[in-house]
């Protein structure tokens, strides 16, 4: 039987009542949406159009590989992504590092014919948008239109978010990162497992949602183990993107952790090491920021003095997420999130890894509905240097 226009309807009236997407319907949260919308796509089109501009003013360094030259976002991890999909893992030794999702995707394009640079910026678009309206959705299960508002604002002009507009995972990421903490928030605790491991086949951050997930379960219930229910087995699925993964990898290399062993050959510039034990990374750290003055190559000197910068600013965000008291699962996401990576005892990716940590942004906008006087500076100063580093990736220079 067909359904009919008044079922159709009522179907996803269902839908967004169980999901409380209804509370959105008023006019206060459609203002909102609709200033979210227009500043995705003004940002989306004028990075686009500034990278390239930066990349037919300036050109590309003189040893920037000769694929560069096809589009303008074709960089650093967007090549090993294309060669994945073109060629598997098999193509270089190193190529497992990278997680099987955003290759795959790709490689599903290049199938019916997309180039898959291509392929790989749609999704991250798409994905892009629809971070922005999961994650207000999410903040407004705790805060005013206003803040929820500004922290999604924050979301899209911190520096480094650039990266959601580009074929990286970031976006990809993100948006299931957010929409599986949305889920549980709601108590669909099966939808928010499958999502969690999906997430887990994008990168290894997306592996911090089951623990994360695992304490707003227990803070739904109270800590009360004697209110725990079955669904909870749900979670297992949590990491469900890794081990088909690591199966893969098995079948392939008869190591399921090539990926983790692979990370230790990864060339690196003149750091030390961090092979050794998990305590080896603080040294690395160290010498890391020793570097920003003694470093004999300048990039270097910038990569780092700018991590040192971005994981400053992470540390004083997260205190702020003590402050303010954000959900306990929300702080063990962001802890894991933004300081694990830190174990690779390396500063170059800081600034773009901690964008995974969403609930930082929560925190500007509670931090800004406080003092309202620093939220234009402040949008203008991250704007400044989100094109800053939009023009660097363009043209081939480390941009976080």
């Amino acid at each position: 039987m067909q359904a009919t226009a008044s079922d159709q309807t009522n179907l996803a009236s269902r839908v967004l009542t169980s999901f409380k997407l209804s509370s959105l319907d008023n006019a206060v949260d459609r203002r909102n949406l609709k200033i979210i919308a227009l500043l995705f796509a003004a940002l989306a089109a004028t990075t686009y159009a500034v990278g390239w501009l930066a990349w037919k003013t300036y050109g590309l360094p003189k040893d920037a590989p000769t694929s560069l030259t096809h589009t303008i976002f074709d960089r650093w991890d967007v090549l090993n992504y294309v060669l994945i999909a073109e060629n598997g893992y098999g193509a270089s030794e190193h190529h497992v590092v990278w997680f099987p999702a955003m290759p795959g995707l790709m490689r599903l394009g290049d199938y019916v014919g997309i180039a898959p640079w291509l392929t790989g910026t749609v999704v991250i678009l798409a994905c892009a948008l629809v971070l922005t309206l999961a994650f207000y959705a999410l903040s407004r299960l705790d805060f005013a239109p206003g803040v929820s508002r500004d922290a999604t604002i924050f979301l899209l002009v911190f520096p480094t978010c650039f990266f959601l507009f580009v074929p990286y995972t970031e976006a990809m990421l993100l948006v299931l990162v957010v929409a599986s903490f949305y889920c549980a928030r709601q108590g669909h605790w099966m939808l928010a497992a499958v999502l969690a491991g999906l997430a887990s086949g994008v990168r290894i951050t997306g592996l911090f949602i089951g623990p994360a997930l695992l304490v707003e379960y227990l803070h739904q219930k109270e800590w009360r183990w004697r209110e725990v229910r079955p669904d909870i087995a749900w979670l297992a699925l949590a990491p469900a993107g890794l081990m088909v993964f690591m199966a893969y990898l098995w079948v392939q290399f008869d190591n399921p952790l090539e990926w983790y062993d692979r990370q230790f050959d990864f060339p690196r510039l003149e750091t030390e090491e961090t092979k050794g034990g998990v305590i080896r990374f603080i040294p690395s750290l160290i010498e890391e920021v020793r570097l920003i003055w003694d470093s004999p190559v300048f990039g270097e000197q910038v990569q780092n003095g700018g991590g040192a910068i971005g994981l400053a600013v992470f540390i004083a965000l997260f205190a702020g997420m003590l402050y303010f008291r954000l959900r306990p699962s929300y702080i063990a996401f962001a802890a894991m999130a933004g300081f694990i990576p830190l174990m690779a005892g390396r500063l170059e990716s800081v600034n773009r890894y901690i964008i995974a940590a969403f609930p930082m942004f929560m925190v500007m906008g509670l931090i800004v509905e406080r003092w309202p006087a620093v939220k234009t500076p402040l949008i203008a100063v991250f704007l400044g240097f989100f094109f800053l580093l939009v023009v660097r990736f363009s043209t081939y220079e480390w941009a976080g």
